[in-house]
């Protein structure tokens, strides 16, 4: 029985390609953060992922990206106990514990800095410490990360942290990026971005003069982070009616 109940904890809190503590534990552990803030400090999450995974596993098989991960994995929780010990956060399954893993390909830790350029310097430092290579059956292949970093603010939640972090990290991977701090300009599902969004389309399909569809759609590409975009849409565009003009 006891047996049992210790394969049960580590299906629920593990994750099972790597062995670290999963989503669920890492939610556990930013709720714990929020709970005891120091106002000195700002919390955040990292969130690293491998690049080039996929076509890894595609060209060589899983069993070769499984290898991948399980290297890495030993090379990132050597290189973030190297990290200051006030710097680090440990996760609420114990002191010693400080990295994360989800769906057995994004790494995730937690930091505290007094300012966002120490915190992305240690991440740097981080990745730079990695190995640039991996040997694997005498196949030598890349090693290097992309990562998302969220800084915890006044009113956060687990699930709105972790959520932010992975659209820090997925801008990362697209642009190639070695590190994407978020911002509410990069992410898609922004409230404000989506009211916006809905907002313009709904003009445009009232087929609305464009008076009136033109301070909607200057909104949204500004609200989208494309101002260049506002200037090329506005230029082909003649306003007439001085409402529109002072909108």
């Amino acid at each position: 029985l006891q047996h049992s109940e210790k394969e049960l904890s580590q299906l629920v809190h593990q994750d099972p390609n790597t062995g670290l503590a999963n989503r669920v534990i890492l939610k556990d552990s930013i709720e714990r953060v929020l709970q005891s803030r120091d106002d000195d400090l700002t919390a955040a999450l990292v969130l690293l992922k491998l690049k080039g995974l996929r076509e890894i596993n595609n060209t060589l098989g899983h069993y070769v990206g499984d290898q991948v991960v399980h290297q890495t994995t030993r090379f990132l929780q050597e290189q973030i106990q190297r990290v200051p010990v006030s710097n680090r956060i440990a996760l609420s399954t114990g002191p010693e514990d400080y990295l994360a893993s989800m769906q057995g390909i994004t790494f995730a830790f937690l930091l505290q800095t007094r300012t966002l350029a120490e915190c992305e310097a240690l991440v740097q430092q981080v990745q730079s410490s990695l190995p640039p290579h991996i040997t694997l059956n005498d196949i030598t292949l890349d090693l290097s990360t992309g990562a998302g970093i969220y800084r915890v603010s006044t009113g956060d939640n687990a699930e709105h942290i972790i959520r932010n972090a992975f659209v820090a990290v997925e801008r990362a991977q697209k642009n190639n990026k070695d590190i994407v701090t978020y911002s509410d300009d990069i992410n898609p599902y922004n409230a404000r971005r989506l009211a916006l969004i809905s907002e313009l389309r709904k003009a445009i399909e009232l087929k609305h003069a464009p008076d009136q569809v033109t301070p909607v759609l200057a909104r949204a590409l500004l609200a989208l982070g494309q101002p260049k975009k506002v200037i090329d849409e506005l230029g082909k565009v003649v306003l007439t009616s001085a409402e529109a003009k002072a909108d």
